[in-house]
């Protein structure tokens, strides 16, 4: 069975690349374009991990994160943030204590898809 993987950026363009990327690396993908939905999904179709940017309208990835990471029955679902802001204030932010990992965009997909599979099997 197909590790499902939930995508959430408002740019579509990354959507749309991750999505095939993640797909043709054997996943079933979900995708969002911002937080609220996000949070639906997660609701929906429980994934098995999300791959979420920080900065997201409605509700941003930080908000999701601590959220989900609050909730007893979401709690052990992988979370990866990326931006293509981060920086020493993100570091500063109680949620990236939250998250399972982040990474700064651009991002290299091998290396990305590596820390998904960690994340996955552990």
């Amino acid at each position: 069975m197909k590790k499902k993987i939930l995508v959430v950026d408002d740019e579509v363009e990354m959507v749309t690349l991750l999505a095939e990327f993640l797909g043709k690396s054997g996943f079933e993908v979900i995708t969002a374009n911002d937080g609220g939905e996000a949070l639906e999904h997660v609701h929906q179709s429980l994934p098995d991990i999300i791959l979420m940017d920080i900065m997201l309208p409605k509700i941003d990835g930080w908000a999701v994160c601590q959220k989900l990471k609050s909730d007893e029955k979401f709690r052990k679902i992988p979370i990866i943030l990326f931006s293509g802001i981060l920086g020493a204030d993100s570091e500063a932010d109680p949620a990236i204590e939250k998250c399972d990992y982040m990474v700064a965009k651009p991002f290299e997909m091998q290396n990305l898809l590596l820390k998904i599979n960690q994340l996955i099997s552990r």
